[in-house]
């Protein structure tokens, strides 16, 4: 037989070494803050050939809707996590400012400025990639992304509905074929 002192002491004991077990069971997680998540890297390439100057059914250029996206949604909801930088594509990859976004590019290189965030940003932690294009790579190395990298995010810069972009390259005037 124990003593009531005793008894309480082993009740106690059987009861902290369950509530130990539980909580091991439970598998608890510490949630810290990563302070490398700061210094992610977002890189937002916006299309600037002369397909996003083409004013959709909506009566809005291209390049003003992508303008839009990046001042009214992109920069105030990834800013405050990370190190947005906005680039621009057409001909070439190059920093730009969100007011200077114009449509004069030749080119739709998207590949080409895939490959360059990738080798732009080797070495540092690249969070993801957003694309804001109006549609296809025009550069003629068809569309295909780099083998690893950031996750891609694309963003469609025309309107809903809108149809294919056509440019006439060139007009060739035959004479008319006349049956006699």
């Amino acid at each position: 037989t124990l003593s009531p002192p005793r008894r309480r002491v082993l009740v106690a004991l059987r009861f902290v070494t369950l509530m130990t077990l539980v909580v091991c069971l439970l598998r608890p997680v510490a949630r810290g803050v990563d302070a490398d998540a700061r210094d992610a890297v977002v890189a937002v390439l916006v299309d600037t050939s002369r397909s996003m100057s083409i004013e959709d059914a909506d009566g809005q250029a291209r390049i003003e809707r992508a303008r839009r996206i990046l001042a009214e949604r992109l920069l105030p909801a990834l800013g405050s996590q990370f190190h947005v930088e906005v680039l621009g594509f057409g001909d070439g990859v190059a920093p730009i400012t969100s007011e200077a976004l114009a449509a004069v590019g030749r080119r739709s290189d998207v590949a080409g400025a895939l490959t360059a965030v990738r080798t732009r940003y080797r070495g540092r932690a690249v969070a993801g990639v957003i694309l804001l294009s109006d549609g296809g790579d025009t550069s003629g190395a068809g569309e295909r992304a780099p083998e690893d990298g950031a996750p891609g995010y694309g963003m469609r810069g025309g309107a809903p509905g809108a149809g294919k972009d056509l440019v006439v390259l060139g007009v060739t005037v035959a004479e008319p074929i006349v049956d006699e």
